[in-house]
């Protein structure tokens, strides 16, 4: 279910209504005890809680940028033919340490092959023949840059941050940027490697889907052991797409935000049988990478 930050509040108002309700046939309604909360406290304490974690999730949101990286590949052949790719994901900006910023996103984002090979083929539309090979292009890199930048649309460098590439963990799925430029750091958060999630959490994504719009987005925890590329994810029912990739996620806790980990893949629901899947890889497995 897709997060609308302005209407976070309303959540458990029917649950509101409905606790009130219980407490008054147990007889906290008609002769009320002193100690006993009355209606109007169980909506004001619930509305506070909203309320906080509407203004840190629009806090960390700050945090939360569009990460760039153009690539450029010559054909090996004739190297004044080119052509220029760009990919997009989510990074993170979780610290500052000394002079630099630092971020985490999913590896796969800002690690692009070193060579591509683009091959044409030969159809028989008639279905009879098999493909036939015509020609075979091999395109070496030979510039790349990551940057922060508004969205995949953005090609005015003026406003672009350059980033560098601090460190990597392949098999994990993981890298950390940096960067010298100030930008938003969010404090708005915990960080509790002892936090076991649970099903039924509610969980926050937050990032740029399709790399377009940035998004919070409001989901649930429904497998605590999803088994994907030989690695065990948290699964999450929420809106997320291409973009999302090193987006982080958030559990609540009461009025409490933990970051939880980031997302580094989804699956269609042919094989999860759940609408809106996404993979979240936990902070357990990556904390080493961000002391």
């Amino acid at each position: 279910m897709k997060l609308t930050l302005e209407k976070l509040v309303h959540k458990h108002k029917k649950v509101t209504s409905t606790l009130a309700a219980v407490l008054f046939a147990i007889g906290l309604g008609g002769t009320q005890l002193s100690c006993a909360p009355t209606y109007q406290q169980i909506v004001t304490s619930i509305e506070q809680r909203d309320t906080k974690v509407r203004q840190d999730l629009e806090d960390i949101s700050r945090s939360v940028y569009c990460v760039a990286i153009d690539s450029k590949y010559a054909l090996k052949d004739n190297p004044e033919v080119s052509e220029t790719y760009r990919f997009t994901g989510t990074a993170f900006a979780y610290a500052k340490k000394g002079e630099y910023t630092y971020l985490i996103t999913a590896n796969h984002v800002v690690t692009r092959p070193s060579e591509l090979i683009q091959t044409r083929v030969n159809l028989d539309f008639t279905g009879l023949l098999p493909p036939r090979e015509l020609e075979r292009l091999v395109y070496q890199k030979t510039q790349e840059e990551i940057r922060l930048v508004d969205n995949f649309y953005d090609h005015t460098s003026f406003d672009d941050i350059k980033l560098e590439l601090f460190a990597v963990d392949t098999e994990k799925d993981i890298a950390i940027l940096r960067t010298k430029q100030e930008i938003h750091v969010s404090n708005k958060y915990s960080v509790d490697l002892d936090l076991k999630p649970q099903l039924g959490n509610q969980v926050f994504l937050s990032g740029y889907l399709k790399g377009d719009n940035h998004l919070t987005t409001e989901g649930t925890v429904v497998n605590l052991h999803q088994n994907f590329q030989e690695k065990e994810f948290l699964a999450i029912e929420v809106t997320a797409t291409t973009g999302n990739s090193g987006s982080p996620y958030f559990i609540r806790k009461g009025d409490r935000l933990y970051w939880a980990g980031i997302c580094t893949a989804i699956q269609p629901y042919k094989n999860t049988s759940i609408p809106i899947f996404s993979l979240g890889f936990p902070i357990q497995n990556f904390d080493y990478l961000l002391r």
